[in-house]
């Protein structure tokens, strides 16, 4: 959030580039990433880290478009 002007021109960017592939990839490895954490984790237990690690990779992007649009429109 320091450079919080930095994630709207990226993201105005990877979507004149029609980036969605891209962002999809980034998010399949995250939620890799977050699942693998989750399964390693000494004190807690998950029945299911995978789909912990889905649901909090879709929140992760999912706002990230609502963050840009509304930084993105002038009010």
């Amino acid at each position: 959030m320091a450079q919080a002007q930095v994630s709207p021109a990226l993201y105005r960017i990877a979507m004149e580039l029609d980036a969605r592939e891209l962002i999809e990839l980034a998010a399949r490895r995250s939620a890799r990433a977050i699942e693998a954490m989750l399964s390693t984790i000494g004190d807690g237990r998950f029945a299911n880290p995978s789909l912990v690690a889905q649901t909090l990779t879709a929140a992760l992007y999912g706002t990230l478009p609502a963050f840009c649009h509304r930084v993105l429109i002038p009010r």
